[in-house]
């Protein structure tokens, strides 16, 4: 009896093993005939880089065209506006918000003195006031087209959330939860290292400050000379601005005031002389 029971279990066993190197079996095949389908796939794509898109940014980025007004920036835009105090910094905000087409349907603005300032009441009472920069998962559900509106924030005081915030608001959350930024700052040198690299719009404005304008020309892909050159021929006014437009197939990269575009001359010295302003012409 004992002696049964014993081949039983050699044969259950057995069995067990057999059924288990059979398995492996078919799962070498199914994994082989797996490689063999993406290897073949693989063939028929072409030798240069695919663009597989993003599920957070279909439908709602924007583009220029022909007909675009300049001052209606592509949505998601990361603007970000230095300048001495009145010189226009909120006024070109303003411009922007109104120029917006399709319109924001939803304007947050973060200011230090949400509770006291009446510089944001000529756009509406549907305005969103905060003091501080929410984290990033206050966004997550957001899909409206949305303005978020940083008024000279004191980041030096700030504590680490707040950086981390801001730094996630301008690097992540923009392109993925259908934000624009606009973050107004009198020193550029008290604006974060990864809001300036993250801005795709620089609006600036004069400065007796040549060290950190220069900085920002450089953040800008501009010369410090040429930054220069262009407050001293062309935005010679107090209130004159110049606009950095680095988004994607912009019509004009630099311009006055938000429209008059300026463009670097290529020619003979006289005709650089002729024109008055140095190494640019405005249009």
């Amino acid at each position: 009896m004992i002696n049964n029971i014993k081949i039983s279990f050699f044969y259950v066993r057995c069995y067990i093993i057999n059924m288990s190197s059979i398995r492996d079996e078919i799962e070498n095949d199914m994994k082989e005939k797996e490689f063999k389908k993406v290897k073949k796939q693989q063939k028929l794509l072409p030798k240069e880089l695919v663009g597989l898109g993003c599920a957070d940014k279909t439908g709602w980025y924007e583009s220029w065209h022909k007909d675009r007004d300049l001052m209606n920036f592509t949505h998601p835009v990361r603007m970000v506006l230095f300048g001495k105090p009145n010189v226009g910094k909120s006024n070109y905000l303003k411009n922007f918000l109104i120029r917006a087409f399709p319109p924001f349907e939803r304007v947050v603005v973060i200011h230090c003195a949400k509770d006291s300032t009446k510089e944001y009441e000529c756009l509406g009472k549907n305005i969103e006031m905060m003091s501080e920069v929410p984290p990033p998962d206050y966004w997550k559900d957001n899909h409206s087209k949305t303005l978020v509106v940083c008024d000279d924030l004191d980041f030096k005081s700030n504590n680490k959330d707040q950086k981390k915030n801001l730094s996630r608001l301008f690097g992540y959350c923009s392109s993925h939860h259908n934000l624009s930024i606009c973050l107004t700052q009198q020193d550029c040198f008290e604006c974060p290292a990864i809001v300036r690299r993250c801005a795709n719009v620089f609006v600036l404005w004069s400065s007796h400050d040549i060290i950190s304008m220069s900085a920002v020309a450089t953040r800008a892909g501009l010369k410090a000379s040429d930054l220069r050159n262009i407050f001293d021929s062309v935005c010679d006014k107090f209130r004159d601005s110049l606009t950095i437009d680095l988004t994607e197939g912009s019509p004009a990269k630099l311009r006055k005031n938000g429209y008059t575009v300026i463009n670097k001359l290529e020619g003979s010295d006289s005709l650089k002389e002729r024109m008055k302003s140095d190494n640019f012409l405005v249009k």
